[in-house]
């Protein structure tokens, strides 16, 4: 099979050169690994412990070969710092340290933002705040800005960062702990952030964690935030016309100092955007307040999204990854959330497997042969990998609606009972039983129809998609392993797991350890 596979992959050039990823694990370890596509191969190309004691987030800037690594350790009490670290990539993917610099306390995620990008924003979950720092860092730098909103007793907990992908002029930070969106106005100049109005939650103790955008024509995007809390997906339309916040101070903010808050007036109004709630997306037997929760969401292409749900167990020991199939935001051409009271998807999945070589007389082209993993596998490519085996679940659902449920959800996992528009109580059918290794979560009147999958791990905290799209890299926390599995670039469906790689040690309740980030090279 082996053989085949590789030599499909001769007029694929592209598809069979090794590709980079980096993995940080809490233990202190940061990783650089490659995966083979033609072997199906992950492996470890170095390990270094120079970041930090609690490596929590990596970003990526390929433009510059920039790697920044984020320690989420340090004490805001005792006040301890964490850390910042960049690495220069080279051509083969190692790793070249080059500064370190002091941070408040738990940065958990950043991103790179303003002209040129020349500046970075960290959201420290542990300190209740968010700073910036100028780039290039270099030694004994302090932070550009930090606003600090308080941490006691989760007050405030910022746990990521996001440029607005429209005006690239505004970040959003979902905060977990004051539960809300906050927002910032950039000057791409000088990097300094101005806060405009916070965004409130769809519902009260939503707990807003990580956020995905979906670009649309005329200026206009929506934005999908993932509550670890509610277990539900908060879509806000955001426009970006006509709206000042006319406040004449801004709170919290303080520039390069670690004081307590104080007030900055300001010369003149400040341009925000106009952000509306339009719904809820709920999960069938994803209730609230459970062990199990929402983690991270991306969005591809502009019309698919994906979401992970740590500690569900769905597929027997492995958690679950949802995709859902949105369409472009105002995209007429394309069938989407609000202008359909379904979305459609292809159920025509095979199940999780290793191997995906096409038979050798397929005429299928390059791209559609070795990108999609949805080709029926041989005899001999079924066997899985280390650490995984070929799963089924049962049929769940995915329900959108405009307002927010007031009654409790049924337990059981065979029905499923919400509130529509009207408050009218809904009963669904009953579902069938397993019928394969992902879900086909077929939902009807105002529903939304999605694909289900096994994480191939437990806590599934972190996963990223390759440049190209054809791959999915799922890091697993407390399972402490990284799989990677096919995606078909044009559907946005998951095919069979490639492979998977243990990096120990496994993380648990109590020692909360593990991986807890991946990002491809």
């Amino acid at each position: 099979m082996k053989f085949l596979l590789a030599s499909l992959l001769v007029g694929c050039p592209a598809l069979s050169q090794a590709l980079t990823l980096y993995a940080t694990h809490y233990s202190g370890h940061l990783y650089t690994l490659e995966f083979d596509p033609v072997k199906q191969k992950i492996q470890v190309k170095h390990k270094q412990d120079d970041c930090g004691i609690s490596p929590s987030w990596l970003t990526i800037d390929r433009e510059s070969k920039t790697l920044y690594c984020l320690d989420e350790s340090g004490n805001a009490v005792s006040g301890i710092s964490g850390n910042l670290t960049t690495y220069l990539i080279a051509a083969d993917g190692m790793l070249a340290k080059q500064v370190q610099v002091k941070t408040l306390p738990g940065a958990v995620h950043g991103t790179v933002y303003g002209k040129d990008k020349k500046f970075i924003a960290l959201a420290n979950y542990g300190s209740g705040a968010v700073e910036t720092f100028s780039l290039p860092l270099h030694n004994s730098q302090g932070n550009l800005q930090s606003f600090l909103f308080g941490s006691a007793k989760g007050a405030s907990q910022p746990h990521a960062a996001y440029v607005d992908p429209v005006t690239k002029s505004f970040l959003w930070v979902p905060d977990l702990g004051a539960d809300l969106i906050r927002v910032y106005s950039i000057d791409q100049e000088t990097g300094q952030l101005a806060l405009c109005p916070d965004v409130p939650p769809a519902k009260p103790g939503s707990g807003p964690r990580h956020a995905a955008f979906i670009t649309g024509p005329g200026g206009s995007s929506r934005m999908y935030v993932a509550n670890e809390k509610s277990n539900s997906l908060s879509v806000f339309d955001v426009n970006y016309g006509g709206n000042f916040d006319k406040r004449t101070e801004d709170m919290s903010t303080l520039f390069g100092k670690r004081y307590p808050p104080r007030l900055v007036k300001r010369s003149a109004p400040l341009f925000c955007p106009t952000v509306k709630h339009k719904e809820e997306i709920v999960f069938d037997n994803v209730k609230p307040d459970t062990k199990a929760n929402l983690a991270e969401i991306r969005a591809v292409d502009n019309r698919h999204l994906y979401v992970s749900l740590r500690g569900d167990k769905f597929f027997a020991n492995f958690d679950s990854i949802f995709h859902l199939s949105v369409g472009g935001h105002g995209n007429e051409s394309t069938e989407s959330i609000e202008s359909s009271s379904r979305v459609t998807a292809s159920s025509s999945q095979i199940p999780f497997h290793t191997g995906t070589a096409r038979d050798p007389g397929s005429t299928k082209s390059c791209e559609e042969t070795h990108s999609t993993g949805n080709t029926r596998p041989t005899e001999s490519s079924t066997k899985a990998p280390k650490e995984t085996h070929t799963t089924q679940g049962t049929n769940q659902t995915v329900q959108k609606r405009t307002d927010i449920p007031t009654s409790s959800r049924n337990d059981g996992p065979k029905s499923t009972a919400f509130v529509t528009s009207t408050g009218e109580q809904t009963e669904q059918n009953e579902r069938s039983g397993p019928t394969d290794s992902h879900n086909d979560e077929s939902i009807h009147n105002g529903e939304i129809k999605v694909h289900r999958y096994p994480s191939y791990g437990s806590i599934p905290r972190t996963f990223d998609i390759s440049p190209d799209g054809r791959y999915l890299a799922i890091g697993n926390q407390f399972s402490a392993n990284i799989a990677i599995v096919h995606r078909n670039p044009k559907t946005g469906e998951l095919g069979g797991i490639l492979t998977v790689i243990s990096l120990p040690p496994k993380g648990s309740e109590q020692s909360w350890n593990g991986i807890s980030s991946v990002i491809w090279g």
